[in-house]
């Protein structure tokens, strides 16, 4: 059971996070630590938008982490997959057929390819052909597998999001936050396929049963050597465009350890996104990581102990500190945490530990608290155990 030490709470979490320092002009705009989910900065991170293009992360991560599609399953791209909307059938066409102006990778009716060449096919060069064949592939249909990806998103965080095709295309419900994209994003950092596909520079596909092999080209400047957007610290990106939602760039980036997810909706051109993850991405890893001690030793801390000659005396030897960057300052709230305690106990034995969480209730520090002098049994207590042990 933790106790709360309530006069600690009141000193030590009288600072809060300041945010990062940074002027951005997407409308939409969200930095966030990847491994601890902290938000260095954020605007209008909240509020629905719509996502284009990056709606293919959704997608990814939905078929490599729920349906586990074995990468080198043989997949027979349907008619229906690769239908595009023209002004004979724009009236009654699906969501999810495609306009004629959008990305894809050529897919032909009938055509057979593996799930790696289709997965890295929607996320290398955006596919929205290869979305549509991936969603029937795991789900039998794409409508299907919308009702399963929507549900999906929400039983992981993303709960204003809701999609109605697996590409990205516009449709006037389609919608998610920064926030959402965040998370998608963090999840699929996660998943070793998700990260070597987003990496990758160029892949190979196959020859096909109607086509000659050729070899993808990653669209996503970022992590392009030769590329004028290359960021050498970013390890994966997406991005998307229509003219409802501009320009979207969602990208991650590590630096001496600290990988961070930047997000950004709502541009006109895609230089002004990639330049402001940019901006971001070197606001955050700038900083320089700070120390703070939240209590000096020793710290004292008594325990009734039941059959014990008299209370337990405990401290800590050790100065409790946090290490934290600017951005990411926590907000702690501390506890003591007794480990399980028998007699007789001598001085010096470990009794528990003062613990510091942060407002997501991870530990971010912790100190050991060890007895102050010796502890013996009662008279009482012993002769009660005893006579329990006698007549059990």
């Amino acid at each position: 059971m933790r106790l709360i030490i309530y006069w600690l709470c009141i000193i030590s979490c009288a600072a809060y996070s300041k945010g990062l320092p940074c002027e951005t002009r997407g409308r939409n705009v969200l930095l966030m630590n990847a491994e601890t989910g902290a938000i260095l900065y954020q605007k209008n991170a909240f509020a629905p938008s719509y996502p284009a293009s990056t709606t293919k992360i959704a997608t990814i991560l939905y078929i490599l982490e729920h349906k586990k599609l074995d990468p080198q399953k043989k997949i027979t791209i349907s008619a229906d997959a690769v239908q595009k909307k023209n002004d004979r059938n724009r009236l009654h066409a699906p969501i999810h057929w495609m306009e004629t102006d959008g990305t894809n990778i050529g897919l032909m009716a009938g055509e057979v390819l593996t799930a790696d060449a289709l997965l890295h096919g929607l996320m290398m060069r955006s596919g929205n052909d290869a979305a549509n064949a991936l969603a029937e592939a795991v789900s039998g249909s794409v409508p299907q597998f919308m009702e399963e990806l929507n549900a999906y998103l929400k039983s992981i965080g993303c709960t204003n999001t809701h999609y109605y095709n697996p590409h990205g295309y516009h449709y006037p419900d389609h919608m998610t936050t920064a926030f959402d994209l965040a998370l998608m994003m963090q999840r699929g950092l996660r998943l070793p396929q998700f990260l070597e596909i987003l990496g990758k520079e160029t892949y190979l596909r196959h020859k096909t049963n109607k086509r000659a092999a050729i070899e993808f080209k990653q669209a996503n400047g970022l992590i392009v050597k030769d590329h004028s957007y290359y960021y050498p610290k970013a390890i994966g990106s997406k991005t998307g465009f229509h003219s409802y939602a501009g320009s979207v760039l969602v990208a991650a980036a590590t630096h001496e350890g600290r990988t961070l997810i930047a997000v950004t909706m709502g541009h006109d051109k895609k230089a002004e996104a990639n330049a402001e993850v940019c901006r971001l991405f070197e606001a955050a890893f700038s900083e320089t990581k700070l120390a703070r001690t939240l209590i000096a030793a020793p710290h004292y801390c008594t325990k009734h102990i039941p059959g014990a000659d008299k209370k337990l005396q405990a401290f800590s030897y050790q100065d409790l500190e946090i290490f934290y960057y600017p951005s990411e300052e926590p907000e702690p709230k501390a506890f003591i945490q007794w480990a399980p305690i028998t007699l007789p106990i001598h001085k010096g034995d470990k009794v528990g530990q003062l613990q510091v969480f942060d407002e997501r209730d991870s530990l971010i520090g912790a100190v050991d608290l060890v007895a102050r002098e010796n502890i013996a049994k009662t008279w009482a207590f012993t002769l009660r155990e005893k006579w329990n042990m006698f007549f059990n």
